[in-house]
């Protein structure tokens, strides 16, 4: 049975992640890359099978800078955020990625994933960068789009 939590970011959690990520990220960084960028303090919603991270909602307090600059679409690669943009609360946050061990797909864990954000987080502002047909349909159904910026990459904003 798969569930639905929150967990903390432990040393241990951002482990688990970056298994999953070299999986489909092939220019990731080391794990000193996600510990400079996340703290114990911050939170993700992860998809679990027993034991065992099978996927993830990334999403992150940022400062506003950050937010507008994903908005007005001069961030389009969140591979090369300074840290010292992730806050430790803010009434925005930035979804940096959604991502589903590759047998779990089809299962509809990505929109429990986000069910489960939107209920938590629905007085956010939030943002996040769809970089494939997948993305943009799920995000589609629970944001706004603000722009397309190429045929692969849109923009999504929180629903007024």
């Amino acid at each position: 049975m798969i569930i639905i939590k929150e967990v903390c970011l432990t040393k241990e959690i951002l482990e688990e992640i970056r298994a999953l990520d070299v999986c489909f990220y092939p220019n990731i960084g080391p794990i000193d890359w996600y510990r400079a960028r996340y703290k114990p303090w911050h939170r993700f919603l992860v998809a679990m099978d027993k034991e065992s991270i099978i996927g993830y909602l990334a999403s992150v307090p940022v400062r506003k800078e950050l937010y507008d600059a994903v908005l007005n679409g001069v961030l389009v690669d969140d591979l090369g955020i300074n840290p010292d943009m992730y806050l430790k609360d803010s009434p925005y946050y930035y979804a940096g990625s959604i991502l589903i061990k590759e047998n779990y797909r089809g299962l509809n864990i990505s929109r429990r994933l986000l069910d489960a954000y939107i209920e938590k987080y629905r007085d956010r502002k939030t943002c996040l960068i769809a970089v494939s047909k997948s993305g943009y349909r799920l995000a589609e159904h629970y944001f706004s789009l603000v722009k397309n910026l190429s045929e692969n990459v849109s923009v999504f904003a929180s629903k007024d």
